[in-house]
């Protein structure tokens, strides 16, 4: 805590993730003055959407017909998902429903602890190459972001820019408020539970499952909408030089 203090008031500029990582900045040192709030750009050359029905990732692994859920990325004890895999267990007879983990990281076990005691809707791959993060993340209807209760404003879950590239709703399970709780409330782009909340967690995957497939799209469409506007790569990319000019003498 001395050292961030003196580099925060050392600083000319203080960048942060968002709006709770500036609370939680501030708190040390009062900052405000020369904090700007600007999250991570997705990889948007490499999230073109892929159609079901032409995405190569599907057919290799048995999706087609499938309405999938997927959690994609770092698994570690900042972004638990016990929750998911409660649902998961308890929907176990739903034929057309599938689990799909994609990543590492040390809560990857868990995962692959439920697959080794039988659980048959649930699917654990290794990270995958970036050329072909388009047609992992497409593969999916729904994307699955998690985020612990206790690191709001120390872990940005940077995740959902990819996921709402590829014009995909949100399955938030995580504290309210949080970053993505308030992109979903903006943007009307998926759902949130609290951690434990199985029973919400069977409901909501039940309503998505009986939902219009329009109703999807239409979230979908608004995420990819969003990162094409003021989350896009482009806009924050400015943002940042903004910063960094204000700087230069």
């Amino acid at each position: 805590d001395f050292f961030n203090r003196t580099i925060l008031r050392r600083a000319a500029d203080v960048i942060v993730l968002d709006r709770f990582m500036g609370e939680r900045v501030n708190r040390k040192v009062d900052v405000s003055a020369k904090t700007s709030t600007m999250p991570p750009w997705p990889h948007e050359s490499d999230t073109a959407d892929v159609p079901h029905d032409q995405n190569p990732f599907r057919k290799a692994h048995g999706l087609d017909g499938k309405f999938v859920v997927m959690y994609s990325g770092n698994h570690s004890p900042a972004n638990p998902i016990s929750t998911i895999l409660d649902a998961a267990d308890r929907l176990a007879d739903v034929p057309n429903l599938v689990f799909m983990f994609i990543g590492g990281g040390g809560a990857k076990k868990e995962v692959d602890d439920r697959i080794a005691r039988g659980a048959r809707n649930i699917r654990s791959l290794p990270y995958q190459p970036l050329s072909q993060t388009k047609y992992s993340l497409s593969a999916a209807d729904v994307h699955v972001v998690s985020i612990g209760d206790a690191v709001v404003g120390i872990v940005h879950p940077c995740k959902v820019y990819g996921a709402m590239a590829m014009s995909r709703p949100i399955l938030l399970l995580g504290p309210t408020p949080c970053h993505v709780s308030d992109l979903i409330e903006q943007h009307r782009i998926g759902w949130h539970l609290a951690h434990g909340d199985t029973d919400a967690a069977v409901a909501a995957l039940r309503t998505m499952l009986a939902a219009d497939p329009a109703e999807l799209h239409a979230m979908g469409r608004r995420a990819a909408q969003a990162i094409s506007t003021s989350l896009s790569k482009h806009a924050l990319m400015t943002r940042f030089c903004d910063v960094l000019e204000r700087g230069v003498p």
